[in-house]
């Protein structure tokens, strides 16, 4: 979907630098302000393993679409 669709983060943490990690696990955290780190980089589409408390999160809380889940993935995108 690239150029149209940006990665925000990957697993690959290592060469984001420390800030953009910190801002990664603060979501994957669900830590206070996780919400508007997604928002202030224009995050709609998540793809997160599926047992994460993310995707409940991002369901429930914020009214995002499941658009396929598995055992293993969720992916959602923000409407």
């Amino acid at each position: 979907m690239w150029p149209q669709q940006l990665v925000f983060i990957d697993g690959q943490t290592d060469f984001y630098g420390e800030a953009l990690t910190r801002e990664y696990m603060q979501v994957m955290s669900l830590q206070d302000g996780w919400e508007e780190i997604l928002e202030k980089h224009e995050v709609s589409w998540v793809i997160v393993q599926s047992d994460k408390p993310l995707v409940g999160a991002l369901y429930e809380q914020l009214d995002w679409n499941i658009v396929y889940r598995d055992d293993t993935a969720t992916i959602l995108h923000k409407p």
